[in-house]
């Protein structure tokens, strides 16, 4: 509605462990939603700013993990392979994209059903594809990849056809 009832979600690093907390767009106000021993990461927020993505090792391994705004719960929502981490839900809500590292070695970009089901992966180079996020129509996906030789961002249809490199400047390029 605004941007003063804009909340940012962040995590803090305490002496016991890591908080996710929202903060006022000031960055005052600070609420503390979840405090864990273990490590957590990159909270996203679900479009309606009803839910939180969080990558947490509370299994430790990094799994893809939803917060509740309504009845505080945190629970997992993904697990493929190795690693899961990184989500970012669709404009519309309806999908999850992520990173995961299958069989070892590289990570892809996946997509998966917002409750989690039906994921796969969308690219399969041997290269490290990491951080998707969508286009605001949601029929792309942007990602970092190294298959150039160095971290790139690249974009690709949402269903990981025609992937192509958009950044030619730098040697590191992310998010």
């Amino acid at each position: 509605p605004g941007v003063f009832s804009t909340r940012i979600a962040a995590i803090r690093k305490t002496k016991e462990g890591r908080e996710l907390v929202l903060y006022d767009v000031d960055g005052k106000g600070a609420q503390v939603l979840l405090s864990e021993k273990l490590l957590i990461l990159m909270p996203a927020w679900r479009p309606d700013g009803k839910a939180l993505l969080v990558t947490s090792y509370r299994n430790g391994r990094p799994e893809l993990w939803t917060y509740r705004l309504a009845d505080r719960s945190f629970r997992k929502l993904l697990s493929v392979g190795s690693l899961t981490m990184g989500g970012a839900w669709s404009p519309d809500g309806s999908k999850i994209a992520f990173t995961a590292s299958q069989g070892g070695g590289t990570t892809d970009v996946w997509v998966a059903d917002a409750d989690g089901g039906n994921a796969r992966r969308l690219t399969r180079e041997p290269s490290d594809d990491l951080s998707p996020t969508w286009s605001p129509d949601g029929k792309r996906i942007a990602f970092v990849s190294n298959r150039a030789g160095s971290p790139q961002i690249y974009v690709m249809n949402a269903d990981g056809s025609a992937p192509r490199r958009v950044t030619f400047q730098g040697n590191y390029n992310q998010t």
